[in-house]
C-alpha cells in the first residue's frame, strides 16, 4: 500500500464517520440552534441559539456532558448556557478563525464551572476548553472546527487538553486554515451535501490521525494508560488497532449508505484526500 493509499483511507474514514455523525447528531442540533432549516438548508442566522436542554445534549453526544456540574438545580449548566447567548460573544464567534480561537481560550478563563462544594466547603473550578470549542461550533459552525485531545494530539504531538494546547493547536492550523477548509467545504458542496459538513471532515481527519498516534505503555508502578508517540508514521498511524477499528466501522456504514446514496462518499473521500494530505497539519516524520 502507498502513502498515497493511506491518505485516501485516512480521509475515506473522516468522510463516512462525518457523515455518519451528520445523519446521527449534527444535522438534529443544527435545526435547534437554528442554523438550519427543516429542508436542511442554512438559515442565514450569523448565530444559532440553545437553551440548557439543547446545550446538554449536544453536550452528552459530543462526551463533554459530564465535565459541566448539574448539582444545585443544575445552576451551572443555566449559567454556562446563558453566557453563550450573550451579545458579547456572537460577536466573537463571528470573527476570522485565528482571532475567534483567542477569544474562545479568554472565555473558557473567565467561565470555569464551579463544581459541588466538598466535605469541607472547598468549591472547584473547572476550565472547559475542549467542550466549548464543540458546543460553540453549533452556534457559529461556518469557518471553525472544534478541540479535543485527539486532534491536539495530531497536530502539535503531545498528550495535552487545557487552554495552553486548544491555543496552540489553533495558532498551528491558523495559517492554512481558511484555504483547506475553503477546499473542503467546495468538494463536499459539489457531492451535493450540506457545505458544512465540510468542517466535520477537517475534524474527523485529525481525529483520526489522533487517535492512531497513542499507544499502550506502563507507568512505574504497572498502571497502564494511553500515550502519544509522534515519532510513528503515516503507515503505522494508519496500521494502529485504533484507526484499524475506525476504518472497519467506516468501511461497514459506507457499504450501507452506498445503497442509498452510490458512491457518493467514496467520490468525496477521493476528492478531498489530496487536499488533507496537502494540508500540511499532519507532520509526518518519515
Amino acid at each position: 500500500m502507498t502513502r498515497t493509499d493511506f491518505g485516501y483511507e485516512f480521509a475515506y474514514i473522516a468522510v463516512v464517520d462525518a457523515y455518519k455523525w451528520w445523519i446521527n447528531s449534527d444535522f438534529g442540533f443544527l435545526q435547534a440552534t437554528g442554523v438550519l432549516a427543516a429542508d436542511g438548508s442554512e438559515t442565514g442566522v450569523a448565530v444559532g441559539t440553545f437553551d440548557v436542554t439543547t446545550m446538554r445534549r449536544i453536550a452528552r453526544a459530543y462526551t463533554v456532558n459530564r465535565n459541566i456540574p448539574a448539582h444545585a438545580a443544575d445552576a451551572e449548566g443555566q449559567r454556562l448556557a446563558q453566557a453563550l447567548q450573550a451579545a458579547d460573544v456572537e460577536t466573537w464567534l463571528c470573527k476570522p478563525f485565528a482571532e475567534r480561537a483567542k477569544c474562545l481560550a479568554d472565555f473558557v478563563r473567565s467561565n470555569p464551572v464551579q463544581l459541588e462544594a466538598d466535605a469541607n466547603g472547598k468549591v472547584t473550578e473547572r476550565q472547559l476548553a475542549s467542550a466549548l470549542s464543540k458546543l460553540t461550533w453549533f452556534l457559529r459552525p461556518r469557518d471553525w472546527t472544534i478541540f479535543d485531545k485527539f486532534v491536539g494530539a495530531a497536530v502539535l504531538g503531545r498528550d495535552q487538553a487545557g487552554i495552553a494546547q486548544m491555543t496552540a493547536y489553533y495558532e498551528t492550523l491558523a495559517p492554512t486554515w481558511g484555504k483547506v477548509s475553503t477546499q473542503l467545504v467546495d468538494e463536499v458542496d459539489k457531492a451535493g451535501l450540506c457545505p458544512l459538513l465540510g468542517y466535520r471532515v477537517a475534524d474527523k481527519y485529525l481525529f483520526a490521525q489522533g487517535v492512531g498516534m497513542y499507544r499502550s505503555a506502563l507507568r512505574k508502578n504497572g498502571e497502564a494508560y494511553d500515550k502519544v508517540d509522534s515519532s510513528l508514521t503515516l503507515a503505522q498511524r494508519f496500521q494502529s488497532g485504533a484507526v484499524q477499528t475506525l476504518l472497519t466501522a467506516s468501511r461497514a456504514t459506507g457499504q450501507v449508505l452506498s445503497l442509498h446514496m452510490g458512491d457518493t462518499l467514496s467520490s468525496l473521500a477521493a476528492a478531498v484526500s489530496p487536499i488533507l494530505s496537502a494540508s500540511a497539519w499532519i507532520k509526518d516524520p518519515a
